[in-house]
């Protein structure tokens, strides 16, 4: 599965810059799912500057924050996209009685 982050939002407290709620896709290549999530609040003690943040550190983030409480919602996600690009489309066919 692809992860990626489509937009951030941030909050000047604890620091300047703190990334407060993430948006974020989920991609088999066929099938996107899109979605939001708030992180939790940064260590103080190890903050990392916006500007030197990653996309896979913030992934990182966002699937901490999805997997809380023995709770996996990266499962969830995947499954998601797994579901939407096996899904079934019915083919439209001619009515029987029009002949």
């Amino acid at each position: 599965m692809i992860w990626q982050i489509t937009k951030i939002k941030t909050l000047n407290s604890p620091n300047e810059g703190t990334i407060s709620i993430v948006n974020f896709s989920v991609s088999d290549g066929v099938s996107t799912i899109e979605s939001e999530t708030k992180l939790n609040y940064p260590n103080t003690d190890n903050f990392i500057e916006l500007k030197d943040t990653t996309e896979e550190q913030v992934i990182g983030w966002v699937k901490d924050v999805l997997n809380y409480n023995g709770i996996n919602q990266v499962e969830y996600f995947e499954n998601m996209v797994t579901l939407k690009t096996n899904e079934v489309i019915p083919e439209e066919v001619p009515l029987p009685w029009d002949k």
